[in-house]
C-alpha cells in the first residue's frame, strides 16, 4: 500500500511539472511574459455575434491587440443589459517617433496618453468583418470624426474607448426607422382612396365620350401615318429637286461672280484710259497743241473735199474732160 501511495504521487508531481511546463511554454510562445500589455474596455451597442475571445484588435489595418474578454453586464437598476469586450493592446506595436528621426516603443502611461489623444481627432472602435466565408468579426479602431464619442460611463479599472455602429447596424437602424413610419401611416384609408381611385378611372374609360374620343384619335394617328408616308416617298424627290437647284444656284453664282470680276477690270482699264485722256487733253500740253492743228488740218480738208463734191455734182463730165479754164463758156 505505502509502494502504490508513493507511485500515485509521483505520477501526480509529474504530471502537475508537464502541466506547468505546457503552461510556460504556451505563455512564452504567445509573448504574455515577455510583453506589457494595456487593457481597455468597449461597449458596442449591437450584437457581437461572431467575435470571439482573441480576436484580433486592428489599428487601420495593423494588428496592435487581441480580444481578451466578451461578458454580459445585467443592470437590475435601469433594466439595461451591456455587453463589455476587453481588449488588450500591445504598447510595443506602436512606436513614438521623435524629431531626430529615431523611434521607440511606447509605455503603457504613454499608450493612454496617445489613445487619449487620437480619441479627441476621431478615434473609434467599431466591428468589422475578418472573413465573409466564416462569419468572424474582428475590432477596428480607425478614425471617425464626423461621429460623437459614445460612452457608456463604465467605473471599472479599465479605460473605456468610444465606439460606433457598423455599417449593417445602421442600414438596420434606417430600416427600422423606415418600417416604423410605414406603420405610422393610414395603409386603411390608402387603400380605400386607391379603391375609389381606381373606380373611378374605370368608369372614365367606359364611358362613351372616352371611347368616342379613343375612335377619333385612332382616325388621327392613322391619317398621321399615312401623311408620314408620303413624306417618307417625296421627300427624296424633294431632296434630289433641291441638290439640283443648289448645284445651279452655285453655278449661277460663279458665273456672275467672274463677270462682275471682269467688269471691275473694264472698269480699271476705263478709269486709265480717262486718266491718261485727261493728260493727253491740258491745257498747256504738247498733245493738245499737236491734236488741235490735226483737227484744223482735217476741218481745211473737209472743207477741200467739199467743195469738189459740189462742183462734181455741177460738172459730173469734169472726170472725163476734166476743169474747163476761166474763159471756157462750158
Amino acid at each position: 500500500m505505502a509502494s502504490d501511495r508513493k507511485n500515485l504521487w509521483i505520477g501526480c508531481f509529474v504530471l502537475g511539472g508537464l502541466a506547468l511546463f505546457v503552461g510556460a511554454l504556451l505563455l512564452l510562445g504567445s509573448g504574455r511574459l515577455l510583453r506589457q500589455e494595456v487593457g481597455f474596455v468597449l461597449f458596442f451597442d449591437e450584437a457581437v455575434k461572431g467575435l470571439d475571445v482573441g480576436a484580433p484588435v486592428m489599428f487601420q489595418g495593423v494588428r496592435i491587440g487581441s480580444v481578451r474578454d466578451i461578458q454580459v453586464q445585467y443592470d437590475p437598476g435601469d433594466l439595461v443589459v451591456r455587453i463589455p469586450v476587453v481588449i488588450d493592446i500591445n504598447p510595443a506595436r506602436l512606436r513614438d517617433v521623435t524629431g531626430n528621426g529615431k523611434s521607440a516603443s511606447l509605455t503603457p502611461k504613454q499608450l493612454d496618453t496617445a489613445l487619449l489623444q487620437l480619441v479627441r481627432r476621431g478615434l473609434r472602435a467599431q466591428l468589422q468583418m475578418q472573413s465573409v466565408v466564416t462569419g468572424k468579426l474582428m475590432v477596428a479602431l480607425d478614425f471617425f470624426p464626423d461621429r460623437p464619442p459614445r460612452y457608456l460611463g463604465h467605473n471599472g479599472d479599465l479605460a473605456e474607448l468610444p465606439t460606433v455602429r457598423t455599417n449593417l447596424g445602421e442600414l438596420a437602424d434606417v430600416a427600422t426607422s423606415l418600417i416604423d413610419q410605414l406603420r405610422a401611416l393610414p395603409v386603411e384609408d390608402l387603400l380605400v382612396n386607391l379603391n375609389r381611385l381606381i373606380g373611378s378611372v374605370e368608369e372614365l374609360l367606359n364611358a362613351p365620350a372616352t371611347r368616342d374620343s379613343l375612335s377619333r384619335f385612332a382616325q388621327v394617328l392613322a391619317q398621321l401615318q399615312q401623311l408620314l408616308g408620303r413624306a417618307d416617298q417625296e421627300l427624296p424627290q424633294l431632296s434630289a429637286a433641291y441638290r439640283d437647284l443648289a448645284g445651279r444656284a452655285g453655278a449661277s453664282l460663279a458665273a456672275l461672280d467672274t463677270t462682275l470680276a471682269q467688269g471691275r477690270q473694264s472698269l480699271q482699264q476705263l478709269d486709265r484710259t480717262l486718266a491718261n485722256g485727261e493728260g493727253l487733253l491740258a491745257a498747256e500740253s504738247a498733245e493738245r497743241t499737236a491734236l488741235l492743228q490735226a483737227l484744223d488740218e482735217i476741218s481745211a480738208s473737209a472743207h477741200s473735199l467739199r467743195q469738189l463734191t459740189d462742183y462734181l455734182q455741177r460738172h459730173p463730165e469734169a472726170l472725163l474732160q476734166g476743169k474747163a479754164l476761166s474763159g471756157d463758156p462750158r
